[in-house]
């Protein structure tokens, strides 16, 4: 059985929302899953097309490791001095400073990283319909790829134990350690499942924002210092607030 679902290279939102509600519609058909049994289908299809060779989770380990080796020396070793030259007068500013100044850091690299992927080695943004071309289960993932999936996923993890030993205490703590479980299981999972091609497009779109965020967050808590209020900083840190939303919902 077939069916038009009304693809084109460049489909508009209307496209976009009207094919997928074709495609689920004919996927998800009464023959097409009369002989599937959840969960034991979805575990024997699991474990039958998932790989992740054991070289490559003890490298994820390693840089699990390194993430947060890395962190706390940065800290220690640079924040502490940064603070004294900076005397932010909040204690609560002071506590949460390193911790986004070391996220912009990273988010910066991760980010520009998946820019260069995509502009000087793959075409997926340019060419979305690229995606699938050629695209098979047992294809095997370019070494540049791999590089910032198990980064991605290695400080993913690390930030789990970050969020629970090393960052300052937040409402939000909750909710992002079901966001870092959530993004590691993504990452693992597109990655083992040989969808990169889509996951290093996401990864481009999403890291932008969790750079917008971290950076327009460095300057808020740098706006009362040493007594004084700068007018600089409150004003990049409401630009950088309006630019997260647009990106976000872009």
């Amino acid at each position: 059985m077939s069916i038009d679902f009304g693809y084109t290279t460049n489909p508009g939102y209307i496209d976009l929302v009207v094919g997928a509600f074709k495609a689920i519609k004919w996927h998800y058909r009464f023959d097409n899953w009369e002989n599937y049994s959840f969960p034991q289908t979805f575990i024997q299809d699991f474990s039958k097309y998932y790989r992740f060779p054991y070289e490559e989770i003890l490298s994820t380990i390693y840089l699990v490791i390194g993430f947060t080796l890395v962190r706390y020396l940065f800290e220690v070793f640079f924040c502490k001095r940064l603070l004294a030259i900076l005397k932010i007068d909040k204690k609560s500013d002071r506590e949460k400073f390193p911790e986004s100044l070391w996220k912009t850091i990273i988010y910066t690299c991760f980010w520009f990283y998946t820019c260069y992927l995509l502009t000087f080695k793959y075409d997926y943004f340019k060419y979305p319909a690229n995606l699938f071309d050629g695209w098979l289960n047992e294809t095997q993932v370019p070494f540049d790829i791999k590089i910032i999936y198990l980064t991605e996923a290695s400080f993913y993890i690390h930030s789990i134990y970050a969020t629970i030993f090393m960052d300052a205490w937040r409402k939000d703590f909750v909710v992002m350690l079901v966001h870092h479980f959530v993004t590691v299981t993504l990452l693992v999972g597109s990655y083992g499942l040989r969808f990169h091609r889509f996951g290093v497009l996401v990864l481009f779109f999403h890291d932008v924002n969790d750079l917008l965020l971290e950076f327009t967050k460095c300057n808020v808590y740098l706006k009362e210092r040493n007594g004084k209020f700068y007018t600089f900083h409150e004003t990049i840190s409401l630009i950088g607030f309006g630019t997260f939303t647009i990106t976000w919902y872009s």
